[in-house]
């Protein structure tokens, strides 16, 4: 490859997913629950928003349902 190609590359950042422990953290934090628990039993319209504002800050559907114990058909 010659240097002008190499300069057409693009540099694609890598977006770090938070670890388990950060996306804890930010479950109680972004949905005002004490606990993980809490997040299960929330009304259904509260409880897809807060899926979509989670997917919205950096986690994977399958850290949310991992962490939250809901199935990942319904996150």
């Amino acid at each position: 490859m010659n240097e002008k190609e190499e300069a057409c590359c693009l540099d694609l950042e890598e977006k770090q997913k938070p670890t388990d422990r950060e996306a804890q953290e930010l479950i109680r934090k972004l949905c005002k629950t004490k606990c993980i628990d809490e997040f299960r039993n929330m009304p259904p319209d509260k409880h897809d928003n807060n899926i979509a504002l989670l997917k919205a800050n950096g986690l994977s559907i399958r850290q949310i349902s991992r962490l939250t114990g809901i199935s990942y058909g319904i996150a």
